[in-house]
């Protein structure tokens, strides 16, 4: 069984940014692949993604109503932990709360479109 180590990512956050407000991310797992997210609170959305694969690797419930609802992304963040590949967070942009879905979208795109180019796997699902 695997052990949890507490320093398999790290969080890269710009002086621009501001951890207070929306914001879109970027999780890179290695040099192989990536996910987009979008957070109205991102303090808490960047401290949940680790907490989930600390919970796979124990074998506890994603949620109590929903035990088993872990996300694909979480399990690629677990098996980055598994195969010690390097895990970064970056902060791409703070915008505005209305227009994160936009945003999320924006830059989805445009890393499946390095993608294509011989860029890392997206991992988001379409939008």
């Amino acid at each position: 069984m695997t052990s949890y180590r507490v320093d398999w990512w790290m969080r890269e956050v710009p002086d621009h940014i501001d951890l207070n407000l929306p914001c879109i991310y970027e999780w890179r797992l290695g040099t192989e692949s990536l996910y987009v997210g979008k957070a109205a609170r991102p303090k808490r959305r960047l401290r949940e993604y680790p907490n989930n694969v600390r919970k796979l690797i124990a074998g506890e419930a994603y949620r109590k109503g929903k035990p088993t609802s872990y996300r694909a992304v979480h399990h690629e963040l677990r098996s980055a932990h598994d195969r010690l590949l390097m895990v970064v967070v970056t902060i791409l942009e703070n915008c505005d709360k209305a227009n994160l879905n936009e945003r999320e979208r924006y830059w989805i795109m445009k890393r499946r479109a390095e993608a294509e180019a011989g860029g890392p796997r997206v991992l988001n699902a379409t939008t």
